[in-house]
Parts: C-alpha cells; sequence; structure tokens
C-alpha cells in the first residue's frame, strides 16, 4: 500500500504528494526506485519553475543551505530508497551527471539566497548577511570534501560585495564583527570559522541592521 510513512530504508508517495518543500530542512537523500518526481520552485510571479524531473537511478535532496529552497511532488506513485552520505560521496566521484547536477543545485540555491537577502537588505545588517555567506561556503566545501570551517582568500575580494549587495566598507565592518565576537578569524588560507553552531545561530536571529 502506497504511503507517506519514513522508514530507515525507503519512502513511499501517493500521486502529486510531496517529497519535500520549499522551507523544509535538508534531511535524508533518497534515490528514486520507481515513478518520477517533478522538482521545481515557485517564482516571485506566483509561477512554478520546473527544475528537473528525477528519474529512477537519480538522487535527490541534496543541497548546500540548510532548507529546501525548491518542491519536489510525485508525478506518479513513486517509491525511492535512503542514500547514506557515504554513499552519496562516492556517487559524486563516479558520476559525472550526478557531479554536475549537484553543482548546478548549488548555483541556483546560492543565487535563491542571494536574491533572497539582496531583498532584505534594509532590514538585515552586513554582518548577518556575511554570515549567511560562509554558512553557504561552508556547506559547498563539505559537498565537496573539502575542509569546512575554511573559507578561501575569494571572500576577501569583490566577491562579498558583487554577491551581497553591500559596499566594501559595509563588508570590512562585516568582517570586523564577525571577528570581535570570536565567530571567524583571518588566516593565510582565508577565514576560519570558529564556532560554526554559533555562526548559524547568529544567521537565524532577527537582529536588523
Amino acid at each position: 500500500m502506497w504511503s507517506s510513512d519514513v522508514d530507515l530504508q525507503h519512502r513511499f508517495l501517493r500521486l502529486g504528494e510531496v517529497h519535500f518543500q520549499q522551507g523544509d530542512t535538508h534531511a535524508r537523500l533518497y534515490r528514486v526506485e520507481c515513478g518520477p518526481l517533478c522538482h521545481y520552485m515557485h517564482s516571485e510571479y506566483g509561477r512554478h519553475e520546473i527544475i528537473e524531473f528525477v528519474f529512477p537511478g537519480d538522487i535527490i535532496g541534496f543541497g548546500p543551505l540548510q532548507t529546501h529552497v525548491s518542491t519536489a511532488r510525485a508525478v506518479t506513485a513513486t517509491e525511492m530508497s535512503y542514500v547514506t552520505a557515504n554513499q552519496f560521496r562516492c556517487a559524486l566521484e563516479n558520476d559525472g551527471q550526478l557531479a554536475a547536477r549537484a553543482a548546478a543545485a548549488a548555483d541556483w540555491e546560492f543565487d535563491r539566497l542571494r536574491s533572497r537577502t539582496v531583498n532584505t537588505a534594509r532590514k538585515r545588517s552586513p554582518a548577518w548577511r556575511l554570515a549567511s555567506l560562509l554558512l553557504v561556503l561552508s556547506h559547498l566545501n563539505a559537498t565537496e570534501v573539502r575542509e569546512p570551517v575554511v573559507v578561501h582568500d575569494m571572500i576577501q575580494s569583490g566577491f562579498v560585495t558583487e554577491r551581497l549587495g553591500i559596499t566594501d566598507t559595509q563588508a570590512s565592518q562585516a568582517l570586523d564583527e564577525l571577528q570581535r565576537l570570536r565567530l571567524i578569524a583571518a588566516e593565510d588560507a582565508g577565514l576560519r570559522i570558529i564556532d560554526l553552531d554559533r555562526l548559524k545561530r547568529f544567521a537565524d536571529s532577527a537582529e536588523t541592521g
């Protein structure tokens, strides 16, 4: 019998049932075994922007952000099997198509974060926006099997101002604030996140500036 119950190994979805949606926390990864899913985003104009159709053999649920910015919905009755982090890493190393999908996911999730950040520029401080950017880059590092707490020196360039829509002065002040709070530290390789959990709490805060 088809149901949405999740056990340790499998998930079953009925026709039209949502696997995850915007705002859900990134949790388990699954491989589609039977039945495709439609993976899409809601545009600011209320339309659906289809990202891809996910077919049997494809893995779904990955991305660099802590929460999903998209929705995956079953096109037919669908069965999926749980994929561990180690299995996903091995698959990334051996499946060029999956690696391309993972890179694309990082791109459009990052673009969505940038758009959301720019739209809230008057409500959020440059330090908050920089903290959010560092968390994204940390997740990208982890996805690419690099040290997640070290963000290389591209963060020191115009990359920050371009992505977050802030001035050089604001970027410098934001760096100073996060260092003063002992959330990050400068080193030869770039920036080191001293306390990832505290940085997450800072980025989740509702402080304005």
